[in-house]
């Protein structure tokens, strides 16, 4: 649930127009909720703990890998956006895209916590 919710501030500062204004600090700790939900996703496989150093340093270097990936992605998105004009608009599809995901996962985390 505190990853969906730290989604959704992050779309709210988008659309609030001070993500240049964004701290490292909530990054930071936005980092540590993050990395503690995907540790928890790995020990729900059933990773053995004569296991666990080298599953969670393989985890992390495919996260560390697949964000590169997005920011490389994000960066040519937004270079095309440039070239067209269109980035006024970005930044609300991005705003609202991002708050939806997050919106969404909150819903349904909440709904998985209570029994339905």
């Amino acid at each position: 649930i505190m990853i969906a919710l730290t989604i959704i501030y992050l779309a709210l500062e988008i659309d609030k127009k001070k993500i240049n204004e964004f701290k490292w600090q909530y990054a930071f700790i936005f980092g540590l909720l993050h990395g503690m939900g995907f540790s928890g996703a790995l020990s729900e496989i059933g990773i053995n703990n004569d296991q666990l150093l080298g599953s969670l340093l393989l985890f992390n270097i495919g996260l560390e890998v697949a964000q590169i990936l997005l920011i490389l992605f994000f960066f040519i998105f937004l270079k095309l956006f440039e070239l067209l004009k269109l980035t006024t608009n970005l930044k609300n599809l991005l705003s609202y895209g991002i708050g939806g995901i997050g919106f969404y996962w909150f819903i349904d985390r909440v709904i998985v916590m209570i029994g339905f």
